[in-house]
């Protein structure tokens, strides 16, 4: 019994030896697996030691550092976390700027002339929907944040749209009476004039 308390102990001194001699500091570390384009938060970034000398220069320390982040691509569940594994949620893929427009869906419209507005279109720009119906143009939304659209001159693809769940369901209405649609490119951060 003597021998076991003794045996603790010392094991107790060896670490404390080793922390203070080795420099142990805290670190976040990836709580659970992070998938690519996840959202970072306190559920799935905690908190771990490493040996000072195992740090890196971009070793993320602390969760604001990374705060309102998104991980460029998978991380295993352990992993002590970098800044260079993040990205801002407006350099990431479509699905992490959906997750930052709380409320919203992507809806795809098919790429024209009319809905590029002549490709000038493009990932961030804010557009109104119109339906071009037998008796004249309707407004179908107003100020939509674009998603995605394909390059200037490339062929095919689809324009993404942030849309409400009500906004969705009046395009898909518009789509499904094989209406044309149109769009008008709202100028950025201002008002149509």
């Amino acid at each position: 019994m003597v021998s076991l308390v003794l045996a603790l102990a010392a094991a107790a001194a060896a670490a404390y030896g080793y922390a203070s001699v080795a420099g142990v500091v805290k670190v976040a570390v990836a709580s659970s697996d992070i998938r690519a384009d996840e959202l970072i938060s306190d559920k799935n970034v905690g908190a771990g030691q490493v040996p000072r000398g195992a740090l890196q220069g971009d070793t993320v320390r602390d969760l604001s550092e990374i705060n309102g982040m998104v991980a460029k691509g998978f991380i295993p569940q352990g992993t002590v976390l970098r800044k260079s594994m993040f990205q801002s949620v407006q350099g990431a893929g479509v699905a992490a700027r959906l997750l930052a427009m709380p409320g919203r869906v992507a809806l795809a419209v098919q790429s024209s002339i009319d809905t590029t507005v002549g490709g000038s279109v493009k990932a961030g720009s804010e557009v109104a929907v119109y339906s071009l119906t037998k008796n004249g143009p309707v407004r179908l939304v107003e100020r939509v944040p674009v998603l995605s659209a394909p390059e200037k001159g490339a062929q095919g693809g689809a324009v993404l749209l942030a849309l409400t769940p009500q906004e969705a369901e009046l395009v898909l209405r518009a789509q499904g009476s094989r209406e044309q649609l149109s769009f008008y490119l709202h100028p950025p951060g201002g008002e149509a004039r």
